[in-house]
């Protein structure tokens, strides 16, 4: 099955197409997660994301594969992207590359993520640019479920590792409980769209493992005291329900 994305910037075509070539060069070795990963959810299965965006976030198998920091963004550079600098906590995850034939300046975006609790050797492991890289809760158990998802672009056919369903919920609900994040609401608001789309084929109940639901359990109390996030969700009040009884709430 191929999904076909809706027409999108740009921006965010530069970033997906980027992403296609990244698959073919390095294979399963890191996976797609973020609000791009909730924008594929939605074009295979007939919703609508509810929150626009444009930039990318990928995280890697540090893990399984020590060099993968380095050679990822070193195929960016390669791609023509550059580091768009060095955040306060001297990381530098956030890549750039300015879209052509576009009118007004812009660029694309992809942030690179590692998963938590890596060890101190791989969380110091450094990219193409000597930079280290934030760290992203939830990453390992995407990771662990991804699957390979065909996806065509404005006519370019690429893959991409994209985490199962579990796995989507998982890291959408691990990034809400960053309380250091100043728009962690935007965690919520995605998690109720995964909710929404949840389907008897998932095999949630045989999928999630005991750590994830000290994940799920706060993002589903917390989303159930936020009505007007789920307000403009269809179908987002039956998949919290769903996941409720799964989780045991």
């Amino acid at each position: 099955m191929t999904v076909v994305m809706p027409p999108m910037t740009a921006a965010q075509e530069q970033a997906w197409l980027t992403l296609f070539q990244l698959t073919a060069c390095l294979g399963r070795s890191w996976c797609l997660v973020g609000g791009q990963m909730v924008h594929l959810y939605c074009a295979e299965r007939g919703f609508t994301p509810n929150r626009p965006t444009e930039d990318a976030d990928a995280v890697l198998d540090i893990r399984a594969q020590p060099n993968i920091l380095a050679q990822f963004t070193q195929a960016l550079i390669d791609l023509g992207w550059a580091t768009a600098g060095e955040s306060p906590d001297g990381h530098q995850h956030r890549w750039a590359k300015p879209v052509a034939h576009v009118a007004t300046e812009s660029s694309a975006q992809i942030d690179v993520l590692i998963p938590t609790n890596v060890g101190a050797r791989a969380a110091g492991r450094r990219g193409a640019t000597a930079g280290t890289t934030v760290q992203t809760p939830g990453g390992q158990q995407a990771l662990d479920r991804a699957e390979l998802v065909t996806v065509d672009v404005a006519g370019t056919v690429g893959e991409v590792p994209r985490p199962n369903l579990a796995g989507a919920l998982v890291i959408k609900a691990a990034a809400y409980r960053n309380r250091l994040d100043q728009h962690r609401d935007r965690h919520l608001t995605d998690f109720s769209v995964l909710a929404a789309m949840v389907q008897r084929s998932d095999n949630l109940p045989t999928t999630l493992r005991r750590r994830d639901l000290d994940h799920l359990r706060p993002a589903l109390t917390d989303l159930r005291r936020r009505p007007e996030l789920t307000a403009a969700v269809p179908g987002a009040d039956r998949g919290m329900d769903v996941l409720a009884r799964i989780v045991g709430l």
